[in-house]
């Protein structure tokens, strides 16, 4: 189970409503380096170094892709319900659901729709958006819309880490 300092709750509480104060643009460009901080860990890997776990309790590329996707679109389809003042709700925050993943090239595709879905949603926002309703995320509290966009910047560059220690794993393939 993961958990939270106090420190860094307050820290990352702080960086998202950050960005959401400095508008769409600001929430978009953040989204935006996200996602590149996700495909730049893709660059160059072969399906059997996607396909690599160190051991048999650290995910490998593709289960944190799967992961990554299912949270992104359950992410986007959430911030549009809240944006028209809907509440979410009966999604889990963790854990691996969704479609499998069985290749490199299906799991980029299916990034880089989740990912087109939160831009659409983020390209949206207006001044008549809902900002009131708001769902509960387990570390962070409740979040409105713009926070929960904001918020996949911090889970893409989370899991871009992950991705990383995955490569960086004794016995990673070498192509």
């Amino acid at each position: 189970m993961v958990t939270v300092t106090d420190e860094v709750r307050e820290r990352l509480l702080s960086y998202i409503s950050h960005q959401v104060s400095r508008g769409p643009e600001a929430i978009k460009s953040v989204v935006q380096k996200g996602q590149k901080q996700l495909l730049d860990g893709l660059d160059g890997l072969s399906e059997e170094q996607a396909s690599f776990k160190p051991d048999a309790d650290t995910w490998s590329v593709l289960e944190v892709l799967r992961h990554v996707v299912d949270g992104k679109r359950r992410n986007a389809a959430g911030c549009v319900a809240l944006a028209r003042g809907e509440t979410r709700g009966g999604e889990a925050e963790t854990g691996r659901t969704g479609e499998e993943l069985p290749s490199l090239a299906a799991a980029r595709s299916a990034l880089e729709a989740a990912h087109d879905d939160l831009v659409a949603f983020v390209e949206s926002l207006s001044p008549a958006t809902n900002l009131e309703a708001r769902y509960e995320h387990p570390w962070f509290g409740e979040l409105n819309c713009q926070e929960w966009a904001v918020f996949q910047r911090i889970h893409d560059g989370d899991h871009a880490e992950q991705i990383e220690q995955v490569k960086a794993a004794p016995g990673f393939p070498k192509a």
